[in-house]
């Protein structure tokens, strides 16, 4: 019996000491390790690797580390915080290559619509300073929402996108 309980501790140190190596936010959001950070920090991400500094410091201070050196505790630039009620822009400069419509979607993981596009005519060599904006319907559900910037109905750009608790 006393074998048994050592080997379930010692496995259980092992997995918290695994998790806490590897940080919440590597965990949580691991596109973020790649991407370019931001420098704006995810403060649930801070928070999570704070709560490891109760199960010890060295889990608590591994897990701050990870995070903070492969950028998963900060937002990254691909990622646009949205909050339901506020309008989002996008700004188009520079010299149209050839006349499109340029449209700016905010779209669910299935690739509907979850708003009506904003949408702008261009046409080729005419200089552009325009703005695109949608407004954000009360509601959505984050999970696997994108804005997306698509140029005759093929998408160019796009953000994840990350709830903003008001």
């Amino acid at each position: 019996m006393k074998v048994w309980r050592n080997r379930l501790l010692t496995a259980v140190v092992i997995g918290l000491v695994l998790v806490s190596s590897s940080g919440c936010g590597t965990l949580l959001y691991p596109a973020r390790r790649d991407a370019k950070p931001s420098t704006e920090l995810d403060t649930r991400v801070v928070i999570l690797d704070c709560l490891w500094l109760v199960a010890g410091i060295i889990p608590g201070v591994v897990a701050l580390a990870v995070d903070f050196t492969t950028g998963a505790a900060y937002f990254s630039e691909g990622e646009v915080k949205l909050s339901a009620g506020n309008k989002v822009s996008v700004n188009i400069y520079g010299k149209a290559p050839a006349d499109a419509e340029v449209a700016l979607r905010l779209v669910n993981a299935d690739g509907r619509d979850l708003t009506r596009p904003d949408r702008a005519n261009v046409v080729a060599g005419e200089e552009l300073e325009d703005s695109l904006s949608l407004s954000v319907p009360d509601g959505i559900d984050a999970s696997g929402v994108r804005l997306v910037l698509a140029v005759d109905g093929r998408e160019q750009v796009w953000w994840t996108v990350q709830p903003q608790r008001n």
